[in-house]
């Protein structure tokens, strides 16, 4: 009796080391998993900065070629209002003589 409660007890142990050596396996492959899981995070978060960067500095050039073509449009204009101003002024000096 008291040799197979021995024997069931070793059975039992052995059992719930095959059970630890599984767990440890798994814990394992889960650290692995989240090592990798982290490093794909930090490579994500370097894409999404290294995008924000490169939407910031497209803003800024549209920002910067509004402002020059403002500045151009706002030449134009006064080229179109002086040339209209002189063909009046000379149309009414053509009228006057």
């Amino acid at each position: 009796m008291a040799t197979q409660k021995l024997q069931n007890t070793n059975i039992e142990i052995e059992r719930l080391n095959r059970e630890e050596l599984q767990l440890n396996h798994d814990n394992i492959d889960s650290e692995s998993q989240l090592i990798r899981i982290q490093n794909e995070r930090r490579e994500l978060l370097s894409n999404i900065e290294r995008i924000t960067l490169r939407f910031d500095q497209a803003v800024q050039d549209m920002g910067r070629a509004k402002t020059n073509m403002d500045f151009d449009n706002d030449w134009q204009t006064k080229l179109i209002v002086s040339k209209r101003v002189l063909q009046t002024l000379e149309a009414c000096i053509k009228v006057r003589r």
